[in-house]
């Protein structure tokens, strides 16, 4: 009998774990700027995972930037990106996420698994933007193919922001993210929509970039999400928060640079230790 309940407790736990690598993934930050501020900074120069619209900041070289990350529950992945300018700003993507190799039983109850399999899930996309009378417009396109236990999922989403500078030290920002659809055989998936607006302010006298959105996110419904930061020559500090009534989050990080190349390290703390605590490690190379 306990066997089984083992078992069963093992199933609920391979099923736990294979939506949360699911389309949950595409909610994931995907580099050390986005998980630092907590997802605040729609309305500043934060990451193409919080506005597209941020592309348009994107300077006339090539770039390369390359994220190992680690999420919750031992969930990790990493981020490649290359970075362009055509006749637009142009961004390239490349992630990966999984939660490693979890132990599979058979129909019979035993001590030992018969082997392991890994949750999956990849995602390939686009970004571009452009400016219009002083307005901010981005566009960002992904791809997504997912391996749920013995399920395949696939999807195409997009995000689409904006931003406009209201006065000198005063941006205002608004994106939609996750519009799309997912197909797959067994299960019913939608996206995860989310609606944001916020503003970025920067204190004339310090020069701290204060950041504040409010947001609507389908499955968690209304909170806000909070940042600063503040940049010293080849140095930027960054910090971030959200309040939520489901979810406390604190979060900071540092980008720096030396010359052509750029590292990046960001940590976020949740209410719940036993989840882990997601670390993200970033190093990126310009090119002339």
């Amino acid at each position: 009998m306990m066997k089984k309940i083992l078992c069963l407790m093992f199933m609920g736990l391979l099923l736990s774990l294979s939506f949360s690598v699911g389309p949950e993934a595409i909610t994931f930050p995907a580099d050390v700027r986005s998980l630092a501020l907590s997802g605040a900074g729609v309305g500043g120069n934060s990451s193409i995972d919080v506005n597209p619209a941020t592309v348009t900041g994107l300077s006339q070289v090539k770039g390369v930037e390359f994220s190992h990350n680690r999420w919750f529950s031992d969930i990790s992945g990493v981020n490649i990106r290359y970075s362009e300018f055509w006749k637009l700003p142009i961004i390239f993507e490349l992630s990966n996420w999984e939660s490693g190799d979890i132990g599979q039983w058979g129909n019979v109850p035993q001590d030992d698994p018969i082997g392991t399999i890994s949750l999956h899930w990849v995602s390939a996309g686009i970004t571009t933007g452009l400016v219009k009378n002083d307005w901010h417009f981005g566009l960002r396109l992904k791809g997504h193919f997912g391996r749920m236990v013995i399920e395949s999922v696939k999807g195409v989403t997009a995000d689409i922001g904006l931003q406009k500078k209201l006065m000198k030290n005063l941006t205002l920002g608004a994106v939609v993210k996750n519009l799309g659809t997912f197909s797959s055989d067994l299960l019913s998936i939608t996206p995860p929509i989310s609606y944001a607006t916020g503003i970025q302010f920067t204190e004339p006298v310090t020069g701290v970039s204060l950041l504040a959105d409010i947001v609507n996110e389908k499955y968690h419904g209304s909170f806000i999400r909070a940042g600063a930061e503040k940049s010293f020559n080849n140095i930027t500090f960054l910090s971030g928060t959200v309040f939520s009534s489901t979810k406390q989050q604190f979060s900071f990080g540092t980008e720096y640079s030396i010359g052509q190349w750029e590292f990046g390290y960001g940590i976020a703390f949740h209410q719940n230790s036993l989840l882990g605590t997601p670390q993200f490690f970033t190093i990126g190379r310009k090119f002339k």
